[in-house]
Formats: structure tokens, C-alpha cells, sequence
């Protein structure tokens, strides 16, 4: 992402934002309902994640993971928003909203 002149602690605030989404996007998709990874290649991550951000994990393992998900999706789609906007500009975001890859 480029520095918004003038806004650098908005440019590391957005990135902690879409880096913390997008882990706990990956996080819902690559475990099970216990929250355990679903294959042997994303343990490790699962278990970096998990250690990360212990309460959101927890809140994806035992709370109601379709609103948690989709909360965290949401976030996820927006944070992606702003950076391409901020990045490629208002066109592109909107072209590619909602972009969801993790």
C-alpha cells in the first residue's frame, strides 16, 4: 500500500486492520468446528493465528461462527475497499468490491 500524505498512522492502522481480517477469514476457513486445521499444511498457521488473536479465535471455535464469519468477511471486504481505493483508486475498489481472498 502507498502512504496517504499526511496519514502515516492511518496507513499502519489499515494494514494491522486487513492483516487481522484476512488471518481470521483464513483462521475460519482452515479449521473445523473444534478448531482444529482441516489439513496437515495449515497447522502452523492455525496454531500463529490462534496465538495472534486468542478471544477472536475463541469467538470463531464457540460463538455463533456464521455471524462471527460473516463480521470478520465484512471487515475484511472493507479494509480491502480502502486500501485499493487508496492505492489503484475509487474505479478499480469498486470493480473488485468485495474482494474476499485469503
Amino acid at each position: 500500500m502507498t502512504t496517504m500524505i499526511g496519514y502515516p498512522k492511518l496507513d499502519t492502522e489499515l494494514k494491522a486492520m486487513y492483516e487481522k481480517y484476512w488471518n481470521l477469514v483464513w483462521f475460519a476457513r482452515a479449521t473445523d468446528a473444534d478448531g482444529k486445521a482441516i489439513h496437515a499444511v495449515g497447522r502452523r498457521g492455525v496454531k500463529r493465528i490462534a496465538k495472534l488473536y486468542p478471544e477472536d479465535c475463541k469467538a470463531i471455535k464457540q460463538g455463533d461462527d456464521n455471524w462471527t464469519h460473516g463480521f470478520n468477511s465484512g471487515m475484511l471486504a472493507a479494509m480491502a475497499f480502502l486500501g485499493e481505493a487508496k492505492d489503484f483508486g475509487l474505479g478499480y475498489a469498486r470493480d473488485n468490491f468485495p474482494m474476499l481472498d485469503s
